[in-house]
């Protein structure tokens, strides 16, 4: 990559050569003034923070683009020591590199990256593509085959996959038997031993094709011998394997490699992970977990169950290492990973050097929770002050560390965390203790406590006086708690009644300890005080007993036990539907009085014109009668509200409750 402490003019020269045309290595590239913009601003961002996923995949699609192939290599080894790399980005990688491998130097690097790729998850395409390239690079055959093994180890009890890691092993001793002629009868009679032994070991696993391997296995020995049957321990261990085979379908669907990687895909794992605990075979439960980590590489959770399993069931040192590595590389700001790292490297007694290095890898991390900058800090704490009283020599360099430990941790809480308040007293207490059982130091205890006690944060907490006034008292330095008490007891401290317990917690020190004359002083001052501390919480309860009490819901008696009856009644009554009809139903409607010179409506007649409504056009105009009975149904016909015209001189009008009717106009 650009060196980030060239000016831009640099840059640009080392870009050209003396003629203007662009070269990286003898390589042909162009770049644009675009794209030379870009890499300048990407490269200072990556100066700054190298932390950057998102800055180090620009840089990298811009020097792809500009065909900077030597930049570009080393823009992908930075971004892949810095962060574990998806499959998709180590193929694309690969067949860079690939595509140019030109001499043994290429070959040795391809080779190394290809190993590199497979550290980080569990990738099958990547396993066999490496494979494939080994075998096609010409190196011996017993490299190629202790590769397959290794491959058999990885994933060889992948149920979906493993098949056809198998499959291209048992080829590759096909092809070398093959290859032999009648004339090496021994060479012959190994080799085919060893394909027969390949088939046997995929006969046990259950797997994808299993049958099919099956049947390749009898039409194999069919083609060496005439008459082959079986035996009865191979087709008990197939059968056995067909068993164990289709118990794992159901989960073997559910993470299928078409689902989108979510929380349903998760919680699949999960239950496969619990189905293969129960089975009990480990390596079949590692190869699940990482499965399952390959898709979720950022899961706290499932790193966490994970290497639980692996230090109380598995219980193999090297195994733990590896996949402690790759956990806190995968999810560098969880404390929990960092400090379970630190205590199992402990354990295992590695160095001194590869625990501090830990350490500082853990602090650099970017926590983002004091608790967890606390707890790494602590880790470190507990090493060093084991190793310090174990030690013959060195033990004051030892105790130098333990005491930068204490003054990082305690700078990185006050200045990131400014809001944080340790009321446990974890790193004080830690430290001042430290400081008189390793170094021997009152002094330097005293001064913990002291810096403690004068932040604004702590010197109010009772926590702190009284564990600073404990540590003298320890030492038999009662005069030294006499003046602490005096400092502390009118202080106004934190909690309900923290102030009348220091004063209390004086005079019980004073009975235990001091004398008649002591305990007198005491009581002189530490009475005004509780005197003082009475009065400010009568008023307090005053002032309380003022204060309009909360509005408070009213709590709604239990139901009533009603029987299906009575409740129905109820629900009736409640409803203002019901009621309104009911009230309807009651009322009696006002029979309508027929005049004498009104046709009566028993009788049959040919028309009957409808009081309250027009009259056809050319008819006799209501008589009396008629007006009489319109005028008490409440409308007259000259009120009724005209809505428009027929078109034939009549018009409409709208009578309440009824559709427009049509007046005649001469009506």
């Amino acid at each position: 990559a650009f060196s980030a402490s060239r000016s831009e003019s640099d840059i640009f020269n080392f870009m050209k050569d003396d003629d203007g045309s662009s070269s990286s290595d003898g390589e042909e590239f162009e770049v644009s003034n675009e794209d030379y913009e870009e890499l300048i601003r990407l490269e200072k961002e990556l100066s700054q923070n190298t932390r950057r996923s998102d800055l180090h995949l620009k840089y990298i699609g811009v020097l792809q683009r500009c065909k900077l192939r030597e930049r570009l290599r080393s823009a992908r080894q930075t971004m892949s020591e810095e962060f574990p790399l998806s499959e998709d980005l180590w193929r694309a990688w690969l067949c860079d590199e690939v595509g140019q491998v030109e001499s043994a130097e290429d070959l040795a690097f391809v080779a190394e990256l290809y190993e590199q790729a497979k550290e980080d998850y569990l990738l099958p395409a990547i396993w066999l593509e490496h494979l494939g390239f080994m075998e096609a690079s010409g190196i011996s055959e017993e490299a190629v085959r202790q590769l397959y093994e290794n491959g058999i180890c990885a994933f060889g009890l992948h149920v979906t996959q493993g098949g056809r890691l198998w499959n291209a092993y048992r080829q590759f001793e096909e092809k070398f038997l093959a290859q032999l002629s009648q004339n090496q009868p021994d060479a012959q009679k190994k080799q085919t031993e060893r394909v027969r032994k390949l088939f046997l070991r995929q006969l046990t696993i259950p797997h994808d094709g299993l049958s099919v391997t099956w049947d390749a296995y009898v039409g194999w020995e069919s083609s060496m011998r005439e008459g082959f049957d079986a035996p009865a321990d191979v087709a008990s261990a197939y059968k056995k394997a067909l068993a164990m085979y289709n118990a794992r379908m159901p989960f073997e669907t559910a993470v299928s490699s078409d689902r989108t990687p979510d929380a349903t895909l998760l919680n699949a794992y999960s239950n496969y992970i619990h189905f293969e605990e129960a089975q009990g075979e480990p390596a079949r439960l590692q190869c699940v977990f990482e499965r399952a980590i390959t898709l979720f590489p950022t899961n706290q959770e499932l790193w966490v169950r994970f290497l639980r399993y692996l230090e109380q069931k598995l219980r193999v040192s090297d195994v733990t290492r590896a996949v402690y590595a790759r956990a806190v590389r995968n999810c560098p700001r969880v404390g929990s990973l960092h400090v379970a790292y630190m205590r199992f490297e402990e354990r295992h007694s590695l160095s001194h050097e590869k625990q501090t290095e830990l350490f500082e890898a853990a602090v650099a991390a970017g926590m983002q929770t004091p608790d967890e900058h606390m707890e790494v800090s602590l880790t470190r704490a507990d090493y060093l002050r084991r190793r310090a009283e174990v030690l013959t020599t060195g033990k004051t360099d030892c105790v130098k560390d333990l005491r930068q430990v204490f003054r990082q941790a305690s700078e990185v809480l006050t200045t990131k965390f400014p809001s944080f308040v340790d009321k446990r007293l974890q790193l004080p207490a830690y430290w001042a203790r430290c400081e008189l059982s390793l170094a021997n130091d009152p002094s330097a205890a005293i001064a913990v406590w002291e810096a403690c006690v004068k932040i604004k944060t702590y010197g109010n907490l009772p926590e702190v006086w009284c564990a600073y006034i404990e540590m003298h008292r320890s030492e038999g330095q009662q005069e030294e708690c006499r003046k602490l008490y005096k400092r502390c007891y009118a202080r106004h401290l934190e909690g309900d009644g923290a102030s009348e317990r220091m004063c209390t917690d004086w005079l019980r020190f004073e009975r235990e300890e001091g004398t008649i004359e002591d305990y007198a002083l005491a009581a002189e001052k530490i009475e005004p005080r509780l005197a003082e501390l009475a009065k400010l919480t009568e008023a307090a309860d005053k002032t309380r007993e003022k204060a309009p009490p909360p509005l408070s819901q009213p709590s709604k008696p239990p139901p009533p036990d009603l029987t299906p009856a009575e409740m129905k009644r109820m629900r009736q009554e409640a409803d203002p539907n019901y009621q309104a009809s009911k009230t309807h139903q009651a009322e009696p409607k006002p029979k309508r009085q027929i005049s004498q010179s009104e046709p009566d409506p028993s009788q049959p007649v040919a028309k009957r014109p409808r009081p309250g409504l027009g009259f056809e056009k050319g008819s006799a105009a209501p008589s009396a009668a008629d007006t009489s009975m319109i005028e008490q149904d409440g409308l007259k016909t000259e009120d009724a509200p005209e809505v428009g015209n027929t078109g034939s001189g009549d018009r409409q009008v709208q009578v309440p409750g009824g559709e427009p009717q049509t007046e005649a106009k001469g009506g």
